[in-house]
């Protein structure tokens, strides 16, 4: 922009620039869900997204011991391993073999520690995109 600071017209329903575009000045599809702007709208999107991720790790963990703790006929075990390990190498084919996101999948920390840090940094360029885009 040439200017320092936008011009700001509170009583204006509608706003030019030097182009000759002009835009309504009314709030934008974020702003009438009740949110100040797109970036508070993505904290608390990822926020949610953390929040429920978590969640279902820790029911899905619960579910798993109470599970292991009551299975009783080893044919039963045998047969849930067998269809783990099918859901596992159906899960790898449809993510790929030579994706990051196969270690999600994996028991390795190394692996973990990947995919979080490959994850954290898609989600801060993403802030970043959203915080530049963001029009004051």
């Amino acid at each position: 922009s040439e200017f320092a600071e936008s011009l700001g017209c509170e009583e204006c329903t509608m706003c030019c620039n030097a182009y000759g575009d002009c835009y309504p000045q009314e709030d934008t599809d974020i702003q009438a869900l009740g949110f100040d702007n797109y970036e508070h709208f993505t904290w608390i999107f990822f926020a949610s997204i953390t929040a429920i991720s978590f969640a279902m790790a820790v029911i899905s963990f619960a579910v798993d011991k109470y599970r292991k703790r009551n299975s009783g006929a080893l044919t039963a075990t045998h047969v849930q391993h067998s269809k783990a390990d099918k859901d596992t190498k159906y899960a790898l084919e449809m993510i790929g073999d030579d994706s990051v996101y196969q270690f999600f999948l994996g028991r390795s920390w190394v692996g973990w520690i990947i995919f979080l840090s490959t994850i954290s940094s898609q989600m801060w360029m993403l802030f970043l995109f959203v915080q530049g885009a963001e029009i004051d």
